[in-house]
């Protein structure tokens, strides 16, 4: 039970963190939201159905649920140590690598409720988990992560990055003067 009570504090303190000042700007603001959307559909799934049942000595389950609270707390921590004057490209790097973790965990979470219907409490039909996993699969955030990869291989190469990779870099992160692409660089 202490592994679901740190969990839904962890998320639950996420989940407050929308008011703070440090992701007001973009693509902050951006990969907030996507990580919010994927953890509002989990939390009433834990607090509601699953906190109370047997499902929860779950070997399979009890691991998922350690590797999101280890995600999302993780993940909370890049969005308090985000500056305006930091790096964008180093957030994104990190903060999308967590938030597919989370996603594939709460996957996980979700495909073994479903195959342990048995044990699940009678708010959950299979059809209801399943419209939980649609949604968690369907929450969309870009991968700039792979084009800023692609342009440091292309850095590498001593060939250096196209044109066309630095302006794709550059929309993604919203870099929008001279001193955001300075700090970039």
């Amino acid at each position: 039970m202490s592994l679901l009570e740190t969990l839904l504090r962890d998320i639950s303190f996420f989940l407050n963190f929308s008011s703070s000042e440090n992701i007001n700007s973009e693509p902050v603001q951006k990969y907030y939201q996507g990580a919010e959307e994927i953890l509002k559909v989990l939390k009433p799934i834990i607090l509601n159905a699953i906190f109370d049942s047997e499902i929860t000595s779950d070997e399979v389950l009890s691991k998922a649920f350690e590797e999101l609270g280890v995600s999302v707390e993780e993940l909370l921590q890049q969005f308090e140590r985000w500056q305006p004057l930091s790096s964008k490209a180093y957030f994104v790097l990190q903060v999308e690598s967590l938030i597919s973790e989370i996603r594939n965990s709460c996957l996980d979470i979700f495909r073994v409720l479903k195959s342990s219907h048995q044990h699940l409490p009678y708010e959950l039909s299979s059809a209801s988990l399943e419209l939980h996993l649609q949604k968690i699969k369907h929450v969309g955030y870009e991968q700039t992560s792979s084009v800023i990869k692609e342009a440091k291989r292309d850095q590498v190469g001593n060939f250096g990055p196209s044109s066309e990779i630095l302006l794709r870099i550059a929309e993604s992160l919203s870099l929008n003067s001279n001193m955001e692409i300075l700090i970039e660089a």
